[in-house]
């Protein structure tokens, strides 16, 4: 094994570069709530469905390291709790996320 990374998956870290240095720094915090929503609904989903823990994604590094790429995080998940995941199918259990990034409310 020589250690090389195959095109497609330097393409996909470019893509994802992109992506958290020229477009989400436009978004509204609106939209930066619709996106942390969708695509930790979609993960928690795929986890829970696969038989997993959907609260398994999360943790007090993943927090750190949200918090670094979102200064905001803590704000957004307070809207993404609020707004998109009480009572609208997602139903997650915002003291469950808080109790697996240790954060006390």
């Amino acid at each position: 094994m020589t250690g090389d990374i195959p095109d497609w998956v330097k393409d996909l870290l470019d893509d994802e570069d992109h992506f958290w240095k020229s477009i989400y720094p436009s978004y509204s915090f609106d939209e930066r709530v619709l996106h942390w929503s969708g695509s930790l609904h979609r993960r928690m989903r795929w986890q829970e469905e696969s038989g997993y823990d959907p609260y398994a994604i999360y943790s007090k590094t993943w927090h750190m390291q949200a918090k670094e790429r979102e200064p905001q995080i803590d704000l957004i998940m307070d809207n993404v709790f609020e707004k998109y995941w009480s009572g609208t199918g997602g139903n997650w259990d915002k003291s469950e996320y808080l109790k697996r990034i240790e954060k006390k409310w």
